[in-house]
């Protein structure tokens, strides 16, 4: 994790978590996230097996020239994400698990600006779909929060999120799509809800997810 909105979020939801799985989404206080808040945005399942826009800050909406609530997630991805984007979002929601990836805002002329996208659990509330609490952070680290400033002039013109590669964080261990060779988790770390998915990973070496 390099970006400083995806850190400073990824410290917010922790410290909020404590010593929980995940928040309840009704902790989520937008006074505390600060200049922040335009780069946060929260997902709720739907009916039909997608994910829409609760919630989405105006860096984000900005970026894609229109208001997001209640808008597709999957409209918003390069066509080749999508089945990353159902791994990250199922990693988040069945197993509770942070996950960060490392993502391309595709923009006109076959410009882009690389960034980080951040995807939290929250506790579900019954009754209602699952909700994802999430960050996107564009541009160079340590410029600061939202877009660069060459990528500003670019805003309502991004055409899609291309994902990059991705890592679920835990408490013990850092995991990565796409292995070169897939290699087993010790039974210890595997939650039977991510069996499915466990042959496609490969351990990291690092701590809490903190990268």
């Amino acid at each position: 994790m390099r970006h400083p909105v995806t850190k400073r979020i990824h410290g917010y939801w922790r410290d909020i978590r404590g010593a929980r799985l995940a928040p309840d989404r009704r902790e989520l206080d937008p006074a505390s996230l600060g200049r922040d808040l335009a780069d946060v945005f929260v997902l709720e399942s739907d009916d039909k097996g997608g994910y829409r826009f609760r919630i989405a800050g105006s860096r984000i909406c900005g970026l894609f020239g229109c208001e997001l609530r209640d808008r597709s997630f999957e409209t918003l991805l390069a066509h080749d994400s999508f089945e990353d984007a159902h791994d990250m979002l199922a990693a988040v929601t069945e197993d509770l698990s942070p996950v960060i990836g490392g993502v391309s805002a595709l923009l006109p002329a076959r410009h882009s600006v690389n960034g980080e996208l951040l995807l939290l659990p929250l506790t579900n509330v019954a009754g209602q779909g699952a909700r994802v609490f999430g960050a996107l952070g564009l541009g160079a680290p340590g410029r600061g929060a939202g877009l660069e400033p060459a990528a500003a002039n670019y805003a309502g013109a991004c055409v899609g999120l291309h994902i990059l590669t991705f890592r679920i964080m835990t408490d013990h261990d850092a995991v990565q799509l796409r292995p070169e060779a897939p290699a087993a988790l010790p039974a210890s770390l595997i939650r039977p809800d991510a069996a499915d998915r466990r042959s496609k990973f490969r351990v990291i070496d690092g701590g809490r997810g903190r990268a």
